[in-house]
Formats: C-alpha cells, sequence, structure tokens
C-alpha cells in the first residue's frame, strides 16, 4: 500500500480568526503557509437538517486540486460530499491556500471535516487516498483466506491504550489493524501494522501496546489479527 501524503490542520470554531493554526503533516514536499481556516456553526446544519440527518456527528468534503510550482492551488474540485452543507464555503476557502514552491506542480486532495463539537480540520493526502473508505478497506485487508487465524482468544492482560499527544491535540481518531504471533507462553511476538487509518499518527502507540498483550497458555503458537479503534472524543466522534 502506497503511503499517503497526509497533513492535519484543526481550528477551533472560537479560534478561527488566529493565524495560528495546529499541523500535523507527513509530507515534507507540501507546505501549508497560508490557510483560512473556516468559520462555521453547527445550529445552522443542525436547524436545517433532515430526519434523516439525526445521526450525523460530522460532514465530510473532499476536494482534487492540483498544486501549482508557485504553491498555488488550481481546480478545485468536490469528489465526494456526505451533505452540501458548507459545500461552498469550502471551495471558496480551498482557493486561497498557498503552500511553500514546488519543483513541479503536484496532484493532491483535500478532506474537511465539519464536526458537531464546532471545529473544521482539514486533511491533505494524495488522491489515491480516501479517509472515509479507512473502515471498509480495514475490513477488505482482514479477509485473508491464505492464513489461518485465532480469532477466538482474547487476551488476559491488555495495557490502556493511550490516543497519542498529537491525535489528542488536534481532535483526531482513526483505526490501526495488526497481526502478531501468540507464543505457547502468551506472550506476543513478530508483530505487523497491515493498514492504518490515518497513517502516520497510531502506529507506533498501537505496536507498543500489543509488545505487552498477555494470552492464556498453549501447546502452538497462533497468529492473530487484531483492530484497535481510537476515539479523541468518545465513541461518537467521527471515525474514518
Amino acid at each position: 500500500m502506497k503511503a499517503p501524503i497526509l497533513l492535519l490542520i484543526i481550528c477551533n470554531l472560537a479560534s478561527c480568526s488566529s493565524t495560528s493554526v495546529k499541523v500535523f503533516s507527513t509530507d515534507n514536499e507540501l507546505e501549508v503557509i497560508e490557510n483560512h481556516p473556516i468559520p462555521f456553526s453547527w445550529k445552522d446544519f443542525r436547524d436545517h437538517k433532515s430526519s434523516s440527518d439525526q445521526a450525523f456527528s460530522c460532514v465530510y468534503h473532499q476536494f482534487d486540486f492540483i498544486v501549482n510550482a508557485k504553491g498555488e492551488v488550481v481546480d478545485p474540485k468536490l469528489s465526494k460530499s456526505t451533505h452540501p452543507a458548507w459545500e461552498g464555503k469550502s471551495l471558496e476557502a480551498i482557493k486561497t491556500w498557498k503552500f511553500s514552491n514546488l519543483a513541479q506542480t503536484k496532484k493532491s486532495r483535500v478532506g474537511l471535516i465539519y464536526k458537531a463539537d464546532g471545529k473544521v480540520a482539514a486533511v491533505i493526502l494524495s488522491p489515491q487516498y480516501d479517509l472515509t473508505q479507512g473502515r471498509k478497506l480495514l475490513s477488505e485487508i482482514a479477509k485473508d483466506p491464505s492464513k489461518t487465524y485465532d480469532y477466538s482468544s482474547k487476551p488476559i492482560k491488555s495495557p490502556i491504550v493511550k490516543m497519542p499527544r498529537k491525535a489528542l491535540r488536534l481532535g483526531i481518531s482513526g483505526n490501526v489493524l495488526a497481526e502478531f504471533d501468540i507464543l505457547k507462553d502468551g506472550t506476543t511476538a513478530n508483530h505487523k501494522i497491515l493498514g492504518a487509518y490515518p497513517q502516520g499518527l497510531f502506529e507506533e502507540v498501537s505496536l507498543e501496546s500489543l509488545k505487552q498483550f498477555r494470552y492464556d497458555n498453549r501447546d502452538e503458537v497462533r497468529r492473530k489479527r487484531l483492530q484497535l479503534s481510537y476515539h479523541s472524543r468518545g465513541e461518537t466522534d467521527c471515525v474514518f
């Protein structure tokens, strides 16, 4: 799986006029030097939503665009939307973003997440990557008929998996799928991350936690797959 270009920007509704924006990035080429956080009111959405929208805890807009050599956003187009609310605001804001100069033009994608807690997050990623497909892709990865996994064993000892500080600060949630061996003495070994959404944020803490898992003793080595979920603000938070 090709590692995505990922950059997270988040601003509080109360501080969206501030020039200080928290940034998480795994790409050294795309550096945002100007951005305009989008002030919005979740109350506006709540007042106009239909009965079918009752379960919404966030609204996601995805735009594809090109960053030219001058770092300007060119021809942004809406490629996905979970609800039409604020689509116009999203487009107008993206048009004004400015990146650092590049050696050549580069295709990119932005996902804007409007959250019910009054915050808006922006995710810059590669055109091949889609945050909304995270759970589905993890589910598909987990299906591997070529191998036999132990799905019944439950850990008799597991540490409290802590959210990374950076994820808490940004208000980002996600999932990690991993596999590992359960040795005869119940300890774990040969840990491997199969998928993470978003990538680059939860893998390290997941590996450290899985090394501390303990299972019951058996006369054989077992291979297990396990998904860890991280919620920055409880189970109702947006997780892709």
